[in-house]
This record gives structure tokens, C-alpha cells and sequence, in this order.
């Protein structure tokens, strides 16, 4: 590239000099640089030649070189001749180069130019420079229609949906009547903030000034529905666009993938194809969520295939949405192949991949995975920093936690809800209540989130009663509890023995819409169970549709702490026979079953068959649970034998329940 730039400048080489240029309204580093200019403009050839080897050049991505003859035109230059560098300014993403030529332009006399302005606009919001896009926008001394499209456009583009808004109402008081484009422009920033309300305003407008038959516009309207939820709205805008384009088919598919809908998903998807309408790269990345489920797994597997057969298998909106999907079925071997096959990988391919860890309890991984991620140059972003403490708090990593949360502070993202409500959750399970508390309390806004966070923290070490307190109050602010909310505070009541408080919660559940799940149900049992109320208690476990393990060990557990021995034994036999395995937790209820009841012989068989008849190797707890019902029930000597035969050193739990059961005996 470097030999045609010099072929094609080499006429002008004869009496090329330097000299220096200084280009007012740039930084000092810019102002300084010097452009080698060739010779005197009597040498160039004509006019016209010289515009068209810029465009050549421009063409070809040799922006200095475009500039250097920028230069020896000096006063000869026209808009053409900026509207080319420019142009290649964008495509290069060459902010410098932008730079200098707007102050060239400055020193020429252009800056009154509109449609340069136009241009100088574009440029900055595609290099990046909101803010010098801003400048030359507020500065124009004639806006056109297209004008707003282009600023409005930049902020919705970089995310700044509420700045677009803003701008779009500022164009409207100052009589600009919007045309498609700008209504096609201000709907995608309402989609972003999923602004309904603000949509069907434009909808309104837009069917007043006689746009909802523009085909583009109505693309936007069925993205702007779906994107807000309102499927049922979006089908009947996108019923009437005369010819819907991949961009609405796939708001559809993406529309009822994100509300779980996924065979109608699937349909539309298979409807598009029939239509004739080519799936791209984003069509399949929208569809592929919809198989985010074991239930869905075989559907998302043929779509694999299909993208496989065209080609873009590791284009990096597929890959991404490939590895988020392999990764929600549980399938990390899957997803980590498809990761480590992408040649590109952007944030949204890592963040797929470490929540994909974090949530399938392969934490270490996930931090890891992390730190590959910031050594590759890649910047985290919210949801990134949200799974990574996830993972921080699996692990009980408080020193990583803290140096993440130094990072999120530095980015400036700590005002951000789900940031700050991970943050709780983070120092919460890793012992720091008191600093979980001080970021709870800073926040100015807090949702259901955060608040389960912070009444989980109290519901798992205390104190119980603050939890309850914290329950009240989240619902005085009007944030209206979910499972996870209910489980927790009925927690605190079971805790508490606080029976009163948990029937009123439980009445409270029964008045809501909320559907019970087997999370809220096996709280309830618990709390009945802890409370004294066993009767109420097995009530509820009898009616309950779906019994998980954890629903038998909290029943089981329950007959335990009330003496049933004979019935907590029935019903762990109940159990087997449902096909559900036993796990450690319910072998240790299961002892203690015996222990309370004196049923030495039946405790002595559970814990010696736990590993050859469950392969469940007994644990501490186990061991402690044993010397527990030895002791109790006055066989010391084969307590002490117990103890000194056992795998594992005594601690001081143990050491006590047998001073204790010789001090009964």
C-alpha cells in the first residue's frame, strides 16, 4: 500500500519541503505534528486530479497520504475533497486524522458548511467522541432534519437511550417536523429502555403524520413492541408492514424468545425461512436463547447444525448465544468448546461463559476464566462483574470479592443496582454482614434483588430478628416479595420458633398470585416443624405435588427434633421406594432420628451401610451424630471405642458429647 501511495504522490516529489503546520483547536499533541508536503501548487496537476487521487487514497485507507495532498491544495480545496477523508476517517475509525481535518477545515473557511458538519458529526460518533460530536452539533449554526437524525442516532448507538430521548424533544420544540428516519432513530432508543409508554406516544405520532406504512418505521415499531414485551402489539404492527425485513423477524423470534415462549419462537423462525427471507447472524443469535433449557436442548442442537452448514458457527453473535445456551442446559463441556473455537471473542462470549460456570457451581472456574479475560484485554462489564462476584460469594473469596469490587468502583459502576445488590451478597456469605448492610443502605434505589440479598444474609447467621424487620420493610417501600423473599423470612421464623409470624406470612402467600414452589413449600414445612407444629407440618408436606430431596430431609428432620424416631424411619423407607436418593443431609437427619429415640441398633445400621448401600462417605457431623446416640443412650465404652477407631481425629464437639453422656451415666 505504502508503494502506491509513493507512485501515485511521486509527480509532486521534485521540490518536496517540510514545513510545519499548526492546526488551531486540537490538543497540544496534535497541534505539534508536522505533514510533509511536496512541492509548490503550480506543480500539482489540475484541480480535479488532485481531488480524485484523495479520493483514491481514501479508498484505499491511506488517510495520511490523502492528507499530505489535503494540504498542497490549500486554498484550492473544496467540501468534496473533506467529504472523502472524512469518509475514510469513519471507516477506519481514525479519530486523529478526524481531527486534523476538521481543523483544516476550520482554517479554510468550512465551518459553515452543513453538510460537512453533517459529516463531522457522523465522524465523531463513530470514532468514539461523543463529546466533540456534541460540540460541532450544539455549535452548527443550521440544523437540518438530518442533523438531529445523525446526533439522535450516535446516542442510541452507544447506549445513551435517555440522552436520544432527550435530544429528540429538544428537536420538536424547535418546530423540526421528524420524518421516517428519525422515527425509526428515537424507537430503538425507546426500545433500549423498554419505554412503552413513550413508544405508543410515537406510534400515535407517527400514524398522524402518515409514516406507519413506511416500511422502515414499522420495522422499528414491531422491534420497539417486542423489545418491550408487548408481543400481541408487535404481531399486529408487524401483520401490516407491507414488507417485513430480517431485522422485524427477527425482533419477533427474539420477542418471544425472551419471554420464554419458545414454540412460538420456533415457529416464527421456521415461518421466516419459508418466507424467503434469509436468517442472518443475529436471526440465529436471538433464536438460540429460546433452547436455553433442557427441555429445549434438542431444538437448540439442530439449529447448531444449521448454522454449522452456512458458515457461521463462530461468528461471535452465535458463538455467544451457542455458549450462553450450552451453558444454561448445564453442558459447560459443550460450551467451553464452542468458546474456545470463536477467533473472536467479545465481552458478551466471556461473560456467557464465566456465568456459565458461576451458576453451575464450578466457581474457580469461573474466576479463572475471569482472569484470562482481563490478561486478553477484554473490559468486564456489569453483568460480568455481577457473575464474577457470584462466584466470589460461592467461594467465600472475600479477597477477591474486595479486589472486584476496587474495580467496579474504578469503572463507576457501583451506583448500578444489580452491581450493588451482588456486592451485598458477596460480603453477606463471606462473613462481612456489617459492610453488606453499610452498601444495602447506600443505595438509592433497591428492587426485589437487593433486598432478598440482605434478608437472606440475616435468615443464614443472624440476628433472625432483623431479617423479619428488613421483611416488613421491604414491603412498606412497596417492593412486593418473591419465593426466595418468603422462603427467607419464613426461615427466620423457624429460626425463632416465632409460630405466630410464620402462619401470618403463610397467609400472606396464600393471598398473593404467587404460585407455590417446592422452594416456598419446604420452608413452610420447616417452619411448622421447628415451631412445634408437626401435625401442620406433615399436612403440607402430604399435599405438596412435587417432593424434591431437600422436601423429605426437612419432614424427616422434623419427626427427628420431636422424638418420632419410628415415624422419621417410615418415612426415609417412603422415600427410597419414591425413587429419590438420600444424600448426606438426609442420612444425618436420619441418625439424629435415632439418636433422639434411643434407637441405638437402627442408627448403628444406617451409619455403617451409608457408603456400601448410599456411597455416601460419612462426614464429621456423621462421626459426631454416632458418639451422639452411643452416649445417650449409656454404651460408653463402645462410644470411646467408636472414637478411637475412627478415620478422623476427634475435635472438641465430639470430646464434649462423651464428658457430657459419662456425666448422664
Amino acid at each position: 500500500m505504502a508503494l502506491v501511495a509513493i507512485t501515485m504522490i511521486q509527480p509532486l516529489r521534485n521540490s518536496m519541503k517540510k514545513r510545519k503546520v499548526v492546526f488551531f483547536g486540537l490538543t497540544s499533541d496534535l497541534q505539534n505534528r508536522t505533514i510533509s508536503t511536496g512541492v509548490s501548487k503550480t506543480e500539482l496537476n489540475i484541480h480535479n486530479d488532485s481531488i480524485e487521487t484523495i479520493k483514491t487514497l481514501c479508498k484505499r485507507g491511506l488517510l495520511n497520504e490523502a492528507l499530505q495532498i489535503l494540504h498542497l491544495m490549500d486554498h484550492c480545496v473544496n467540501s468534496s475533497s473533506y467529504q472523502c477523508i472524512l469518509h475514510g476517517c469513519i471507516e477506519k475509525r481514525a479519530l486523529p486524522e478526524g481531527k486534523i481535518t476538521h481543523a483544516h477545515m476550520n482554517m479554510n473557511g468550512f465551518v459553515l458548511d452543513k453538510f460537512l458538519l453533517n459529516t463531522l458529526v457522523d465522524m465523531y460518533a463513530k470514532c468514539g467522541s461523543l463529546k466533540d460530536a456534541r460540540k460541532v452539533f450544539d455549535e452548527m449554526p443550521e440544523r437540518t432534519i438530518f442533523s438531529w437524525t445523525m446526533m439522535i442516532g450516535a446516542y442510541s448507538r452507544h447506549g445513551l437511550a435517555e440522552e436520544a430521548l432527550e435530544l429528540y424533544n429538544q428537536m420538536l420544540s424547535t418546530g423540526m417536523k421528524p420524518d421516517g428516519f428519525i422515527f425509526a432513530t428515537v424507537l430503538r432508543a425507546c426500545s433500549q429502555l423498554s419505554a412503552l409508554e413513550q413508544g405508543k406516544e410515537m406510534h400515535e405520532e407517527i400514524i398522524k403524520r402518515g409514516f406507519d406504512c413506511d416500511v422502515v418505521v414499522g420495522n422499528a415499531l414491531v422491534v420497539m413492541y417486542a423489545k418491550c414485551g408487548n408481543l400481541e402489539k408487535a404481531l399486529d404492527v408487524f401483520n401490516r408492514v407491507w414488507q417485513p425485513n430480517a431485522v422485524s423477524w427477527t425482533a419477533m423470534i427474539g420477542g418471544y424468545a425472551e419471554s420464554g415462549l419458545v414454540d412460538q419462537a420456533f415457529e416464527f423462525f421456521r415461518k421466516m425461512q419459508a418466507a424467503g427471507v434469509k436468517p442472518d447472524s443475529k436471526t440465529f443469535a436471538s433464536v438460540i436463547p429460546a433452547c436455553s433449557s433442557l427441555v429445549a436442548i434438542d431444538q437448540g442442537l439442530e439449529i447448531h447444525k444449521e448454522v454449522i452448514k452456512i458458515g457461521i458457527e463462530y461468528d461471535i453473535f452465535v458463538g455467544s448465544a451457542l455458549v450462553d445456551m450450552y451453558a444454561k442446559c448445564g453442558r459447560l463441556e459443550d460450551a467451553r468448546y464452542v468458546f474456545d473455537k470463536m477467533p473472536q471473542r467479545n465481552v458478551i462470549s466471556w461473560t456467557a461463559m464465566i456465568a456459565g460456570y458461576a451458576q453451575n457451581e464450578c466457581a474457580a472456574e469461573a474466576l479463572w476464566l475471569y482472569h484470562e479475560m482481563r490478561l486478553a484485554g477484554v473490559n468486564p462489564d456489569k453483568k460480568t462483574f455481577a457473575c464474577v462476584l457470584s462466584a466470589c460469594a460461592s467461594m467465600s473469596a472475600l479477597q477477591q470479592g474486595i479486589e472486584i469490587h476496587d474495580e467496579v468502583i474504578k469503572r463507576e459502576f457501583h451506583g448500578d443496582v444489580i452491581i450493588s445488590s451482588a456486592l451485598v451478597d458477596m460480603y453477606a456469605k463471606c462473613g462481612r454482614i456489617s459492610k453488606a448492610r453499610d452498601i444495602f443502605n447506600k443505595m438509592s434505589h433497591r428492587d426485589v434483588v437487593s433486598w432478598n440479598a440482605m434478608i437472606a444474609a440475616y435468615s443464614r447467621d443472624g440476628p433472625f430478628e432483623e431479617a423479619l424487620t428488613l421483611f416488613y420493610k421491604m414491603k412498606q417501600s412497596g417492593i412486593q416479595p418473591n419465593h426466595s423473599t418468603f422462603a427467607s423470612a419464613l426461615s427466620s421464623c423457624a429460626k425463632l420458633a416465632a409460630l405466630e409470624q410464620g402462619m401470618a406470612i403463610h397467609e400472606e402467600i396464600s393471598r398473593t398470585e404467587l404460585k407455590l414452589n417446592s422452594f416456598v413449600e419446604n420452608a413452610l414445612v420447616d417452619m411448622y416443624a421447628k415451631c412445634g407444629s408437626i401435625e401442620k407440618a406433615l399436612d403440607l408436606f402430604e399435599r405438596m405435588h412435587e417432593r424434591n430431596v431437600v422436601s423429605w430431609n426437612v419432614m424427616i428432620r422434623g419427626y427427628a427434633v420431636h422424638g418420632c424416631g419410628k415415624e422419621a424411619l417410615e418415612l426415609f423407607e417412603r422415600m427410597q421406594q419414591s425413587g429419590i436418593n438420600p444424600n448426606h443431609v438426609t442420612l444425618l437427619c436420619v441418625l439424629s432420628a435415632c439418636c433422639y429415640a434411643g434407637l441405638v441398633k437402627e442408627g448403628q445400621q444406617y451409619f455403617y451401610s451409608m457408603s456400601q448401600r448410599y456411597n455416601i462417605l460419612p462426614t464429621v457431623e456423621h462421626y459426631s451424630c454416632m458418639i451422639d446416640l452411643l452416649g445417650r443412650a449409656g454404651h460408653l465404652d463402645e462410644a470411646e471405642d467408636f472414637i478411637n477407631k475412627m478415620p478422623i481425629t476427634a475435635d472438641a464437639n465430639m470430646w464434649q458429647g462423651s464428658l457430657e453422656a459419662c456425666r448422664m451415666h
